[in-house]
């Protein structure tokens, strides 16, 4: 009897142990998910340059200038706001 009173209290503190562990175990927060946005751009961001080679200076600056001009000139004329140009140097 004594043999089998303690069989039977093994059994229940493993069954015991084991059922505390599965609570514990399966306490659990998961988290999973998937995002997707789709949007029209609203900015473009464009930086050009203008190089003009010629032995006088003076020259250099008109071409420059002229160029310049009528790259602003073709910006102005596609909508592009004139508060939304900015530029480096006085044309």
């Amino acid at each position: 009897m004594k043999c089998s009173t303690i069989l039977i209290l093994t059994v229940l503190a493993i069954t015991a142990a084991a059922c505390a562990t599965s609570d514990d175990a399966t306490r659990s927060i998961t988290v999973s998910g998937r995002a997707e946005i789709m949007f029209v751009p609203d900015e473009a961001v464009v930086n050009l340059g203008v190089e003009t080679f010629r032995l006088n200076l003076g020259e250099v600056k008109d071409e420059n200038d002229r160029i310049v001009s009528a790259v602003l000139a073709a910006t102005k004329q596609s909508g592009i706001s004139v508060d939304d140009i900015k530029t480096d140097g006085d044309v």
